[in-house]
């Protein structure tokens, strides 16, 4: 049986991208002009050198920014960022706590004479290939990856997500008035995904924290696997077994106990932490990854977090 788990855990891991959660998730067409990104995945992205492209027709012809996301910033599980052509960064009002960026440029979604306008919103990766896009009317331009929105888009309209999903169809989005708006909040129909935080920290000198907690629900007493590699992967966190390096499959024949920190029940507040003193590891580089299994099923991932002991 761990045998035909650990199989499982490879395989799986194979195909499950860190930033397949991310989303271009609402677009306004108002003063100021802004845009959502939302994370839905269970893994926090690092977004620096990730652009985004926004343009729409004017005059006839196509006008475009590209704003490239400075280099500090990540988006974790649940987090929504908004990206503003505001240069003051005071509009549009977000709830406390949620990251606003100047996008570096005036955005045009649209010309709109007759009260429609055509535009699009894509979302790249740092070497430009696309991850998301909404586009609306018929833009001169197509960056897009999946349908267009099918419905009118007056200029100050809010055109925004109807679910956490993403079909690449035109019914994945709704547009309605700025009444309507959300910036930096969930939209009407998405709910927050449930998460598994890794968190670690070492001073260097051979000491180490790690720490496992569920969010939206806990997990009371829930099933972990916390796979450590010492393969140093470049960047960190791209190894193939849930981001690091598939050496760590060993442990995933290893039993599950309250004394094994590889195979490990969740405490009664769906939380996990162990703590090795200054000089008890050797100095070395680990970097670590943990799943959540509830029923024998894979439920939720964390992030990779890479420390030198």
């Amino acid at each position: 049986m761990r045998i035909i788990i650990a199989i499982c855990l490879a395989s799986i891991a194979a195909w499950v991208p860190a930033q397949s959660g991310l989303r271009v998730n609402e677009v306004s067409t108002a003063t100021p002009d802004w845009l959502e990104l939302a994370n839905f995945g269970g893994v926090t992205v690092h977004l620096g050198g990730y652009k985004v492209f926004c343009g729409g027709n004017q005059s006839g012809a196509y006008v475009i920014g590209q704003y490239i996301i400075p280099a500090n910033v990540n988006i974790a599980p649940n987090q929504i960022i908004v990206i503003t052509d505001d240069s003051s960064l005071a509009t549009p009002a977000v709830p406390a706590g949620v990251l606003k960026l100047y996008c570096g440029f005036d955005i045009v979604w649209s010309n709109v004479p007759g009260g429609n306008g055509s535009g699009q919103c894509t979302l790249a990766d740092g070497n430009s290939l696309g991850i998301d896009t909404v586009r609306w009317g018929t833009p001169l331009q197509d960056l897009s990856l999946g349908a267009a929105f099918s419905g009118n888009v007056a200029l100050g309209s809010t055109i925004r997500r109807t679910s956490n999903g993403d079909t690449n169809a035109s019914t994945d989005w709704f547009a309605t008035g700025t009444s309507g708006a959300s910036p930096g909040a969930l939209n009407l129909g998405q709910t927050f995904v449930p998460v598994l935080q890794l968190t670690g920290s070492t001073s260097g000198q051979g000491g180490l924290s790690l720490t496992v907690n569920t969010l939206t629900p806990a997990v009371p007493g829930g099933e972990i696997f916390n796979f450590v590699s010492l393969v140093d992967t470049v960047p960190d966190g791209s190894g193939p077994l849930f981001g690091v390096d598939a050496s760590a499959l060993t442990e995933a024949l290893t039993p599950l106990s309250p004394s094994n920190p590889f195979h490990t029940p969740l405490d009664a507040n769906g939380h996990w932490n162990i703590f090795a003193p200054v000089g008890t590891l050797p100095h070395i580089h680990i970097e670590v990854v943990s799943i959540l299994l509830e029923g024998g099923l894979i439920t939720r991932t964390s992030g990779v977090v890479a420390l030198d002991t």
